[in-house]
């Protein structure tokens, strides 16, 4: 745990602004912008690292384009004891995403599923075993939806000499957005883009590519291959490789974001806004984390009667955040997730067949096998 406060200069703080709007931004090109030799870009990134606050740089990738979808739980279980079994699970699990504990209206975990489109079903299949075999009390399943907006930290609003965010929640949602225009600008946003499915074009050792560049973009290509040879996938020339994460960039990533230790930036903790409102109301939301999104990392998922709202965010925030929503919603749920027991997984290359060229949902792979871990 970060216990006290670490600073950064301004021309560090420069260095990771330019970097946030372009991750994978050569040396070259960010010396030209921040106005120093790529000598001294490269030795400030190697200070950012060394301090613990620039993690690595990760790949999101293009879900549709891989036949995939992320699906949101939220599970209970019967007792606290069963918490570390859920961790298990989520730990066996070949398509997990993501997985906290969480404490609040749901006192369990929240998992996260980067999952193939014939798989959904099955993680409901799951989840009704573990509650008939004792282990889950409820849970709740978010199916994906087309309407989900994710806003990406804004590190200009970050004070590095104050320690502190420049940001008011209530002037965000006093902003006025103009009636007229809200329709139009949700539809532009929300206009389904064609996205061509690319599997038919993948072998093994792609999806070996694309899971590493998932995990650390800026891997070196003479690492990739030393690790393919390790998973004893064959030995693909570094020119090879080079063709193959060009055409992977291209067609398979989304766009790339740094991973950062947020703690060092006053950023512990994540709320998970379950909340039921208006249509009118959900809207209105919509539209300001269009126009205006706030500088913090969040997830808004439409749901039936209302919404669920992923925020990571300082704590001294909360109190207004609390405060406006209260005025605005039927019913809201406030769980905290425990970044201590929060944990990050990365596409796994053994999920694809490549026989079928497809991901594998078989029952055994997708349901049995990881139950067999905690049972």
């Amino acid at each position: 745990m970060v216990t006290e406060k670490i600073q950064i200069t301004e021309k560090e703080h420069s260095l990771l602004i330019a970097l946030q709007e372009n991750p994978i931004r050569p040396s070259t090109e960010l010396s030209e912008i921040l106005g120093i030799t790529p000598q001294t870009v490269l030795s400030r990134i190697n200070t950012l690292r060394k301090m613990g606050l620039l993690k690595r740089i990760q790949a999101e990738l293009n879900l549709p384009a891989l036949g995939m979808t992320l699906v949101d739980t939220l599970v209970v279980p019967t007792h606290n004891k069963y918490l570390r079994v859920l961790e298990q699970f989520s730990d066996s699990h070949p398509y997990t995403a993501f997985r906290a504990r969480i404490f609040g209206r749901f006192n369990g975990m929240y998992v996260q599923f980067r999952v193939p489109i014939e798989g959904i079903k099955a993680i409901e299949s799951t989840l009704d075993i573990l509650k008939e075999k004792g282990i889950l009390e409820r849970y709740e399943v978010y199916l994906p939806e087309e309407n989900i907006i994710d806003t990406r930290p804004q590190l200009d609003a970050w004070n590095p000499e104050l320690w502190t965010w420049h940001f008011d929640w209530q002037q965000w949602i006093e902003f006025d957005i103009e009636a007229k225009k809200a329709n139009e600008i949700l539809k532009k946003h929300f206009k389904r883009k064609k996205t061509a499915m690319i599997l038919n074009h993948l072998d093994l050792k792609d999806v070996f590519l694309l899971a590493s560049l998932n995990e650390d973009a800026k891997r070196k290509q003479a690492d990739i291959q030393r690790l393919m040879e390790q998973e004893n996938l064959g030995k693909l020339s570094i020119q090879r490789i080079s063709e193959r994460l060009r055409y992977l960039k291209k067609h398979a990533v989304r766009q790339y974001r740094l991973f950062l230790d947020w703690r060092i930036l006053d950023i512990y903790h994540t709320l998970l806004l379950n909340v039921r409102c208006s249509d009118e109301v959900k809207q209105d939301l919509q539209l300001r984390l269009l126009l205006d999104p706030p500088p913090f990392a969040s997830r808004f998922h439409i749901t039936k009667n209302g919404f669920l709202w992923y925020i990571r965010c300082p704590a001294s925030f909360f109190s207004d955040l609390f405060n406006i929503i209260a005025d605005k919603f039927d019913h809201i749920e406030v769980n905290l997730l425990d970044y201590k027991s929060s944990m990050t997984y990365y596409l796994w290359y053994k999920t694809f067949d490549e026989e079928t060229k497809r991901w594998r949902t078989d029952e055994e792979f997708l349901i049995h096998q990881p139950l067999r871990k905690i049972m």
